[in-house]
């Protein structure tokens, strides 16, 4: 759903247990446009039941391609550009307009990105989504 940026929910269900099994990541493409906010949320649920994201540390990031050297776009909990809804198992992403205005790089269709969930106990690393991303460079400046 487009409007005023970006906004997407996805609910999954994984299979998986906390620190336990890994999980295989979820693919679905991060619609990113330049010049817009982003606001892309989903919740994470395993058996039906939503993760209490209050255990956990979370990093995203964007790249033009899997080797990319280059961060186009890094979102952390810690820098508050991504939030975790505690016991709702809600994570959202964010980045204002005025950050997605400075993207280069990346072209309308390129680029990939994921998004790791680090449990806070142990270290253990879930790399929970990613896939491509849905760029699209802005027009009106």
């Amino acid at each position: 759903v487009y409007a005023c940026g970006i906004v997407a929910s996805i609910n999954f269900m994984d299979e998986g247990t906390i620190g336990g099994n890994m999980i295989t990541p979820v693919v679905y493409p991060l619609p990113l446009v330049q010049g817009a906010d982003l606001d892309f949320s989903f919740t994470w649920k395993i058996d039906g039941v939503a993760v209490d994201l209050s255990l956990y540390t979370a990093e995203a990031q964007v790249r033009n391609g899997i080797d990319g050297e280059n961060k186009i776009l890094d979102l952390s909990s810690a820098g508050s550009t991504i939030i975790l809804g505690g016991a709702t198992g809600k994570i959202t992403l964010v980045a204002t307009a005025a950050v997605t205005n400075l993207i280069t790089g990346l072209e309308t269709g390129d680029g990939v990105w994921d998004i790791e969930l680090t449990l806070i106990s142990s270290g253990h690393v879930t790399n929970l989504m990613g896939g491509p991303v849905d760029f699209t460079r802005q027009v009106t400046k």
